[in-house]
């Protein structure tokens, strides 16, 4: 792996950078940027049981219009239902995992546009299956299914906001240092 500098750049001014710049990865923290986002909207998911009645309404309202919230469909807490289903926790909580596979992938995947929605249409296809699967009667998913293909659509749809994110850190770091120039 190549480390880089650019020639403009004093020993200081690269030791105050909180990455190195490596070839082939936009420097950055977008994927800490990405993490905690995804954190945050998983840790919000999972708040209702612990929150007092009204406040627990306004949360379950914000999650109403992306999850159907069906109660034997979603996971409970000392009895309480959490903000969403099953489903769409595993891909709440996936987004995070996928912000640290980024980092440990240094932003490794395929960016051809063509081939990164090929990817997502294949990451939906296991919720898909087992979602159909489950309305035809072929068999009955359960929750450790729908968490699991809620995940991989998570884990890929996850890194796609990853790549979006170190992409938009990366150009606001630009951007501050030639308006700093």
């Amino acid at each position: 792996m190549e480390v880089l500098s650019s020639s403009s750049e004093t020993h200081d001014e690269m030791a105050n950078h909180s990455e190195l710049k490596v070839k082939g990865f936009p420097g950055g923290s977008g994927w800490a940027v990405a993490f905690v986002i995804g954190l945050s909207i998983a840790g919000l998911a999972t708040l209702p049981p612990i929150l007092p009645v009204a406040a627990r309404e306004i949360v379950m309202n914000l999650f109403s219009s992306v999850c159907h919230q069906l109660p034997n469909r979603s996971p409970h807490l000392a009895g309480v239902q959490l903000a969403v289903c099953h489903r769409c926790i595993g891909i709440y909580y996936a987004f995070p995992v996928a912000a640290v596979l980024f980092r440990v992938a240094r932003g490794a995947w395929p960016s051809k546009t063509h081939f990164a929605s090929l990817l997502f249409f294949i990451s939906v296809l296991p919720a898909g299956i087992d979602w159909l699967g489950d309305l035809l009667g072929w068999w009955v998913n359960t929750p450790e299914s729908r968490v699991v293909t809620g995940s991989i659509l998570g884990i890929t749809a996850g890194y796609f906001f990853t790549k979006a994110m170190q992409e938009i850190v990366s150009d606001l770091r630009s951007n501050n240092r030639s308006k700093s120039t």
